[in-house]
């Protein structure tokens, strides 16, 4: 069972007053970040934190308290698994995906295909998480694709599952 105890003003390993130190342990900008993440994102959109030095014990298990309150934010009456519509297909981090998976497909087939936009997506959180997105490409013909990209972040590791020429506009989108 996870306990909240509080700041572990052990970690501030300046010689100061008791009351310094708790001052200096709430203001590590981990906290920070997560705490204006939680509080600017809305539900079902990822808060990624990017740290590039070591974080101390107490912002670790302060991660573990957030990371709690996000996952039952974010999986409210959704399934666990169950994948999620996409609600802002315009995303940057959603097109950014998108342009991988389309230079990821010229990469091992030596096509041209020049991303021009996602149509409509979802998402589904596994360890890592997926995208199933329909694209629209283009090169000397006008092309729409559904794909499905494996994602994880913290590996900085992509991977195209698949990458299907659908046959007209009206095709049914569907959950792999």
């Amino acid at each position: 069972m996870l306990e909240w105890v509080g700041d572990d003003t052990s970690f501030v390993l300046h010689e100061v007053k008791e009351h310094q130190k708790e001052n200096f342990i709430f203001y590590h900008s981990l906290k920070l970040a997560a705490t204006y993440g939680l509080l600017a994102t809305k539900p079902g959109k990822a808060i990624r934190i990017v740290k590039n030095i070591l974080l101390c014990g107490d912002c670790h298990s302060f991660l573990k308290y957030v990371s709690i309150v996000v996952i039952l934010r974010n999986l409210r009456g959704v399934p666990s698994g169950g994948w999620n519509l996409i609600q802002d297909i315009n995303d940057p981090f959603v097109t950014d995906i998108a342009n991988f998976v389309v230079s990821e497909f010229n990469k091992q087939t030596g096509a041209t295909l020049k991303f021009e936009k996602v149509i409509k997506g979802e998402s589904q959180l596994v360890t890592g998480e997926n995208y199933h997105l329909i694209v629209s490409t283009s090169n000397s013909v006008h092309s729409i694709y559904d794909v499905v990209v494996y994602d994880r972040p913290w590996d900085h590791f992509r991977n195209l599952t698949s990458f299907i020429p659908v046959i007209n506009d009206d095709s049914v989108f569907y959950t792999l």
